[in-house]
């Protein structure tokens, strides 16, 4: 009997040592928020003199979950331009302001982050498409950056062109990350002259999870598509 008392606490430990370590597997979250009109698409992109400030304190629902108090913190691992690994740093993506348009009087959120996430600095958010306001490319209408396609086939790829991508493909995946594992996440591809090309895997209701960026080369003797950044998602502050 005394062997099993002894025996006891050693099992203990080892349990509650595993359950610390575990992953959670598809975490997610229950928010109380407003849906955007899903059909409603903005006609022209508000310049930053044409928004206002807004009180709005609510959350919306969408492909990013939007909240005055939401943020996201990544590990970015830094590469130079020969692919050759650097250094690691922590960012945070966090919203800075919340506008409304006095075209339409849409809600545009204004995200702020030390280097690239995957998701642009000024969007609008559906329940199955995030926009931005690209109105520095010289676009006079919003940009599709995030969409959930309507089916719900694991194998359905979806594409489209825009005026600043030459390439943006969407597929579902699942990616392992310090946060956590998701599963069914979405693939954006964007191939762009100037910024390089974007790889961002996105989960809904929970934002961007994993980025890529990759330069585009052959550029004044750099090698041709080398990994400049990797950012994975560490953890996460929704608003409940």
């Amino acid at each position: 009997m005394s062997k099993i008392f002894l025996f006891l606490p050693l099992l203990l430990l080892l349990f509650f040592s595993c359950k610390k370590n575990n992953v959670p597997s598809n975490p997610t979250r229950v928010a109380n928020c407003n849906s955007n009109n899903p059909l409603y698409v903005p006609q022209i992109n508000p310049l930053l003199a044409q928004m206002t400030d807004t009180n709005f304190t609510g959350s919306v629902c969408g492909v990013v979950p939007l909240n005055r108090q939401n943020y996201w913190i990544y590990k970015d691992s830094l590469f130079n331009s020969n692919g050759v690994f650097t250094q690691v740093k922590t960012d945070t993506l966090y919203i800075s302001a919340i506008k409304k348009s006095t075209i339409d009087t849409s809600i545009w959120w204004i995200l702020k982050s030390n280097r690239l996430k995957g998701i642009m600095d000024i969007i609008y958010t559906t329940d199955s498409i995030t926009y931005f306001a690209n109105y520095s490319w010289g676009s006079n209408y919003p940009e599709k950056w995030f969409v959930v396609p309507a089916t719900d086939s694991a194998r359905f790829s979806f594409a489209f062109t825009d005026v600043i991508a030459s390439d943006s493909t969407f597929k579902r995946s699942n990616i392992s990350v310090p946060a956590g594992n998701f599963l069914n996440c979405y693939r954006s591809y964007k191939k762009f002259l100037q910024l390089g090309t974007m790889e961002s895997f996105y989960k809904p209701n929970i934002g961007v999870v994993k980025f890529n960026l990759y330069n585009n080369g052959p550029i004044a003797g750099q090698p041709g598509f080398t990994l400049l950044q990797k950012s994975e998602l560490i953890s996460y502050h929704l608003v409940q």
